[in-house]
């Protein structure tokens, strides 16, 4: 039953929407009380706020991806591998977006481009959360280009892919760091439920595939 459920397209589909309607509505709960002016004041602080919506998009569609990936492998069927296709191309959109607002954002802040936002700088406590995103973020890169150019990588992609795990961390990590709604709002009971889901579905997976190897999709 619970195996019929995993592997049923509709399932996985709701769920995206549900985790998505989430990620929305705590950005709207957050930004929602501002006045209008605070949406110019600061210089930038618009693209901050849109940054922020992009981030939790991002948070809760790598989470949907790897625990699809852990529970119902993309191999299953062609229909779940292109949804997991699909999935990627979102999440790196969003991840991206999230990336060039926040930049965007802080050069109109400062009035200069803040080159210290393209690598990692542990200078202090706020650029350590800054650079967890950023390792997160390069994360996705390499775990993207894993798939797109699988072909000519060999073997080698399907390790080069597991980076999403380390993507999921780093990412985590990054939320809780800086942001106000994962790390002290509604959004952090919906963290706990992510980290604490794909931990089960990890464990679930070694376990079956240690009980039933013949079964294992790798």
């Amino acid at each position: 039953m619970v195996q019929r459920i995993l592997r049923s397209n509709l399932f996985w589909e709701v769920l995206a929407l549900v985790i998505v309607a989430a990620a929305v509505a705590t950005w709207i709960n957050s930004v929602f009380p501002l006045d209008s002016w605070r949406w110019s004041e600061p210089p930038g602080q618009g693209f901050y706020l849109i940054s922020k919506l992009f981030g939790l998009l991002a948070v809760s569609a790598i989470w949907w991806q790897v625990l699809a990936a852990i529970l119902n492998h993309p191999t299953i069927s062609p229909e779940r591998l292109r949804g997991h296709k699909y999935m990627g191309a979102a999440l790196m959109l969003a991840a991206l977006l999230h990336y060039l607002f926040f930049v965007s954002a802080v050069y109109l802040r400062n009035q200069t481009f803040p080159y210290e936002l393209l690598y990692p700088v542990f200078d202090n406590y706020f650029k350590i959360s800054l650079s967890a995103g950023w390792f997160a973020f390069i994360s996705l890169i390499l775990t993207f280009a894993a798939a797109v150019f699988r072909k000519r990588l060999g073997t080698i992609w399907r390790f080069a892919h597991r980076l999403a795990y380390l993507a999921v961390i780093l990412g985590v990590l990054h939320g809780f760091m800086i942001g106000t709604e994962t790390g002290y709002g509604l959004f952090s009971y919906i963290y706990y439920l992510l980290i604490a889901t794909i931990v089960v579905a990890l464990v679930t997976r070694i376990v079956s595939a240690g009980q039933k190897p013949s079964l294992a999709t790798g």
